[in-house]
């Protein structure tokens, strides 16, 4: 079968062609009515804004001598389940986008890729609605099965849609969610009936932010993935979450990782790297630092990180601003030995450290980016979206659109110029707490807070009722205002449309 078309933004990186069975009919315009039907249920775009692993981090993972270290032992044997877990910020989805994308995944387990087939899905509270419940993790299932059987099994794809074809709603402008109960028979008809000798892996992250029943889930998965231990289809699961109670309980006896205790070196390699950098860097300016490196200084932070990486990141953006301040070696060791272990008291740290004249924008930004997490099946915010946001929101409404005589983008504030700036005002006053993609376009770059954990942190410490009293409220945005004005300076300068 020769691919015919493509279908959409899918998110699996993968082209969706034209589905024929075996008796050679054509069924095109069902398969694409059917993934039409199931990818806005399915899409997942977080994996794609989970950090790449740093360079060589992670190799430790494919380890077969350590006593304690069962992933490969995992892959190569018929034990149905491993479980990922690890503190908070750990690492724990940059090591689950790791294993799903290495070719030395795909080479340990199976000698016949065609035979082989890997699904994910990555949990994210923070994220689209689909991504946040049970439901999302099985129309991803099934609609990835879809396409890998498209590319290597004809076969298994035209067994599976048998299955789904009298569910789907076939008008191709449909968006149908597949009902609950569906949705957890398909997978379980599929391997008692699965004619094709194959083998599924799937590697799902963040379980803990999936809403709902952890235990009720927990135990479907877990009957689905034993029940296939005796047919064609087997199916292996490996599950990654922090340690909470009814997970814990659930998976605990099956082999396990706690990714915290074996990221010191990976820890190393990523703090030498960014401050060498940023030395380097500053060498060369005029009058810059010409601190030489000091590989205690990174063992220090190793030894504080306690192998939470979210800490780490934050940590280094600390020095390095320090770095471009011109500060000397030893300003670096005042600073480090003042930054806190664990994220709860960074947290409060950082805070502590800004200007409280910039506390207007710490609390206009992170409120912003909350009401933009809340809204259910919404995109990334980006580095354009957010500086449309975090302006007056009437300039919005005197500001000339495209349309009019006298338009400029520099007038509408959405300049490369403006965003720029709006990248250095965050940088001042949320201090690592708030993430900016760096890309080569700066306005297209993903503005997101820097981890779950932040999201937390403000709304356990209820952060911004302590500090209003020290502001001028006036130069406070609603978030609700604030995201409407954003829509309408994006609409009056045709982006996004």
């Amino acid at each position: 079968m020769q691919p015919e078309a493509t279908f959409g933004d899918n998110n699996h990186g993968v082209e969706i062609g034209t589905f024929v069975d075996q008796s050679g009919r054509d069924y095109e315009a069902k398969a694409f009515s059917a993934l039409q039907s199931l990818e806005p249920h399915a899409q997942n775009p977080r994996r794609y804004r989970v950090s790449q692993a740093h360079q060589e981090s992670f190799q430790w993972i494919w380890d077969t001598e350590h006593p304690k270290l069962k992933f490969v032992s995992w892959l190569r044997s018929e034990e149905p389940i491993f479980w990922t877990s690890g503190k908070p910020g750990a690492g724990k989805s940059t090591l689950m986008r790791y294993l799903i994308e290495s070719k030395q995944t795909m080479n340990l387990l199976s000698g016949n890729s065609d035979a082989t087939i890997i699904v994910h899905d990555f949990f994210h509270e923070l994220g689209e609605m689909q991504e946040k419940t049970f439901e999302g993790l099985l129309h991803a299932i099934v609609y990835q099965l879809l396409i890998g059987f498209q590319e290597k099994n004809q076969a298994a794809l035209s067994q599976l849609y048998g299955l789904l074809k009298p569910h789907l709603r076939l008008a191709t402008t449909s968006t149908y969610a597949l009902p609950d109960e569906v949705l957890m028979t398909i997978p379980q008809k599929f391997v008692a009936e699965c004619k094709e000798t194959l083998g599924l892996y799937l590697f799902v992250d963040g379980f803990d932010e999936c809403h709902g029943d952890h235990w009720g889930q927990l135990d479907f998965l877990t009957d689905w993935v034993q029940s296939s231990s005796d047919k064609n289809l087997s199916v292996k699961a490996c599950i990654a979450s922090r340690v909470e109670p009814e997970i814990e309980l659930r998976l605990s006896n099956e082999p396990t990782l706690a990714i915290h205790q074996y990221t010191a070196k990976d820890i190393s390699v990523y703090v030498s790297q960014k401050l060498g950098k940023a030395w380097v860097l500053m060498a060369r300016q005029p009058h810059g630092t010409i601190a030489n490196y000091d590989q205690y200084l990174v063992d220090l932070v190793v030894e504080k990180a306690r192998g939470v990486f979210i800490w780490v990141t934050i940590v280094v953006s600390q020095l390095v601003v320090a770095i471009e301040e011109e500060a000397e070696l030893h300003d670096l060791h005042t600073l480090l030995a003042d930054l806190p272990e664990g994220l709860e008291k960074l947290y409060a740290s950082i805070i502590e450290r800004i200007d409280p004249s910039f506390w207007h924008d710490t609390i206009n930004f992170l409120r912003i980016l909350q009401a933009h997490n809340r809204i259910e099946s919404v995109c990334a915010m980006t580095l354009l979206d957010f500086s449309a946001a975090v302006q007056d929101p009437k300039s919005a409404i005197s500001c000339k659109a495209f349309f009019e005589e006298g338009f400029s983008i520099e007038d509408a504030g959405l300049s490369h110029r403006q965003c720029a700036q709006i990248r250095r005002r965050s940088q001042r006053s949320c201090r690592g707490l708030i993430e900016i993609e760096d890309t080569e376009d700066i306005s297209s770059a993903r503005v997101s807070l820097v981890h779950l954990t932040v999201e937390e942190y403000i709304t356990r410490r209820q952060l911004f009722e302590k500090m209003l009293d020290k502001i001028d409220e006036s130069r406070l945005r609603d978030p609700a205002i604030a995201l409407m004005a954003m829509d309408l300076r994006l609409l009056k300068t045709r982006y996004d449309l």
